[in-house]
C-alpha cells in the first residue's frame, strides 16, 4: 500500500520537530555521564526520573505545540544551568556558615544542596513568563479569528 505524500511529509515534519527538541536532553545526557557526574543537578537529573520531562517536551513537539516544547527543552536547558550556578554558590556559603558550636541537626540542613529545588522554581518562573505572554498577546494584540486589533 503506497504512503499518501502529505502522511509522509507529516511524519518527516514530525521527527525533525522531535529530534530538534529532543536534542538539548540528549546533549545534556552525554555531558552528564561523561563530565558533569560529580556535580550535584545533573547528577540527580541523570538518576531519577528526569526523562519523564523529555517525554512531556516530545509528545508537545509531536502534537505541534512548538512553543511549549520548546520552553520544555532549551527553557529547561537554561534552568539547568543557572539552576546548578546559583545552588552550588548557595550550598558553598550555606556551608561555610557551619561553626562547631552549632546543633547537628543545624549542620545537616546548612549541608543540603537545594539544586532541585532551584531548578524547579526557575523551571516555572520561565513557564509563568510564558503563560502571561501567551495571555497577553491572544487578549490584547488579537481578535477572535486571529487578526491583529487595531
Amino acid at each position: 500500500m503506497p504512503v499518501l505524500p502529505g502522511v509522509a511529509c507529516a511524519v518527516k515534519d514530525a521527527a525533525i520537530r522531535c529530534a530538534v527538541v529532543l536534542l538539548p536532553f540528549a546533549a545534556l545526557a552525554v555531558l552528564t555521564e561523561l563530565f558533569l557526574e560529580d556535580v550535584y543537578l545533573y547528577s540527580w537529573m541523570y538518576d531519577n526520573r528526569y526523562c519523564y520531562l523529555w517525554l512531556a517536551a516530545a509528545l508537545f513537539a509531536l502534537f505541534d505545540k512548538r512553543a511549549l516544547a520548546y520552553i520544555f527543552s532549551y527553557g529547561d536547558l537554561f534552568a539547568i544551568i543557572l539552576g546548578s550556578f546559583i545552588s552550588d554558590r548557595l550550598h558553598d556559603y550555606t556551608v561555610s556558615l557551619i561553626t562547631e558550636d552549632m546543633s547537628n541537626q543545624m549542620k545537616v540542613y546548612l549541608h543540603l544542596h537545594r539544586g532541585f529545588r532551584t531548578w524547579l522554581y526557575i523551571m516555572l518562573v520561565i513557564l509563568a513568563v510564558y503563560g502571561a505572554y501567551r495571555f497577553y498577546h491572544s487578549r490584547f494584540w488579537m481578535d477572535d479569528y486571529g487578526k491583529k486589533k487595531n
